[in-house]
């Protein structure tokens, strides 16, 4: 029988006073992303024409250093960015949607979280619990990294 991946889908809304322009500019410079991914370092940023295509990263997680890719795979201009992310037993998937509200914006996050390693399966249950319970916090450390 095939293993089943385990993957778990999580969401969270938030707002920002900031306008939608400075929200979408905010999120073409890498580390911004920091928070969100629980990244340590961004190393080779990619941008091409204002838009980040992607970059490197690396989290320590227990002293120990994972490696990772981020690629942007969707970006339509002060709507919505998709992310993907890659590391060794982590692969995610983060959307920002952005919606503007008179001069502010509302962000809805959504990360779809799967397993890639036979150690991140065995450990699901903590890893989702602790990536689902974090996303507000993650997203709000994003926010205020916009200032």
């Amino acid at each position: 029988y095939p293993l089943s991946v385990p993957s778990d889908t999580f969401r969270h809304r938030a707002t920002t006073p900031l306008d939608v322009d400075e929200v979408w500019a905010q999120l073409q410079q890498p580390e911004k992303w920091k928070a969100m991914g629980g990244i340590d370092e961004i190393h080779d940023p990619v941008i091409e024409a204002d838009l980040l295509k992607g970059f490197a990263f690396t989290s320590r997680i227990a002293g120990t250093a994972y490696r990772g890719r981020a690629t942007t795979t969707d970006a339509v201009h002060r709507e919505r960015m998709v992310v993907d992310v890659d590391t060794s037993e982590l692969k995610a998937v983060l959307t920002v949607e952005l919606t503007p509200i008179d001069a502010s914006t509302q962000l809805d996050v959504t990360m779809r979280l799967s397993s890639k390693s036979f150690l991140a399966s065995m450990m699901w249950g903590l890893v989702a619990s602790t990536v689902g319970s974090g996303l507000p916090h993650r997203t709000a450390e994003m926010i205020d990294a916009f200032y």
